[in-house]
Parts: C-alpha cells; sequence; structure tokens
C-alpha cells in the first residue's frame, strides 16, 4: 500500500475486506465465501498503511451506512 519496504512489523490483512465479501457477494456459495477468509485474500501490510487502509474502509462502511438510512426513510 505504501510502496516502502516490509517492516518486522507488518501486519496480515484482508485484500478484500470481510465486510465487503458479505455485502457484494451475498449469493455466492458457501464454500466458495470460504476462499476469502484464507491466503488468496490477505496481504502483509506496513502499519502506516493498515490503519489508512483501515480508515477509508471505515469511511465506506459509514457512507453506506448512511445511504441505507436515506433508503429506508425513503420508503417510509
Amino acid at each position: 500500500m505504501t510502496g516502502k519496504r516490509l517492516l518486522k512489523s507488518g501486519e496480515v490483512d484482508h485484500r478484500m475486506p470481510l465486510y465487503r465479501v458479505w455485502r457484494e457477494r451475498k449469493d455466492t456459495a458457501w464454500p466458495d465465501l470460504l476462499a476469502f477468509w484464507g491466503a488468496p485474500n490477505l496481504q502483509v501490510i506496513n502499519r502506516d498503511g493498515h490503519l489508512r487502509k483501515c480508515q477509508e474502509e471505515a469511511r465506506e462502511r459509514a457512507a453506506w451506512r448512511v445511504d441505507e438510512q436515506r433508503v429506508i426513510l425513503c420508503e417510509a
């Protein structure tokens, strides 16, 4: 994520966050979903990159909640 050399403090993270797997692949068969928990979906990144990624993901989830709330209010 940062393009810098990986330090000993590197952290393991999912390339595709699991909350997105649940949201975007609702109709995927369970055995296929399990691949997202394993090595094909994992990456090792520096702490700074991981923090930045977590912040971006938190903003994304917050925006989804706002959008979902708007839909609920419009349907009421």
